[in-house]
């Protein structure tokens, strides 16, 4: 009887033990499961919030080349027009100068005379009918430039 009793207490002090040893291992289990779901619902709030980042970023990066592609079309553009702007005031000022050479063969030395009007200076003019005066000259000299007229030039003269 005192060995049943012996084996009887050693039995359940052996179950003791192991209730004891399952119980703490159960209870750390636990605890690192929820710490693992825990960790898991970080991760997963993270990938989410990183997949929504990068959806933004795709979307700002695709409007970024789409803009990148109209300025350098607007560029080229831009470029082209300039080049045939250039390329224009180049022709035109071959012009010019092929005219102002024409012109000057064919009037000889008629930019070297003077009509007489140049010399008239606003401290000469000391009234209001000489202002008038020379303002209506003035006008018919330019009028004589600008239509090439000798006649008008000779009038403006003798003004």
């Amino acid at each position: 009887l005192s060995d049943a009793r012996k084996q009887e207490t050693t039995a359940l002090h052996n179950f003791e033990m192991l209730k004891q040893s399952l119980s703490d291992q159960i209870k750390f289990d636990t605890k690192d499961m929820a710490a693992a779901k825990k960790g898991l619902e970080e991760a997963t709030g993270k990938k989410a919030s990183a997949e929504g980042e990068l959806a933004e970023t795709s979307k700002a990066l695709e409007e970024d080349k789409t803009a990148k592609a109209d300025l350098e079309q607007d560029c080229m553009t831009k470029a082209q027009d300039f080049e045939a702007a250039k390329k224009s005031r180049a022709e035109e000022l071959a012009a010019l100068a092929e005219a102002k050479r024409i012109i000057s063969e064919s009037t000889g030395g008629s930019e070297a005379l003077t009509y007489g009007l140049n010399q008239v200076s606003f401290m000469q003019l000391s009234s209001s009918a000489d202002l008038a005066n020379f303002e209506a000259v003035r006008f018919v000299r330019d009028l004589a430039r600008k239509q090439n007229s000798q006649a008008l030039a000779q009038l403006a003269s003798k003004m």
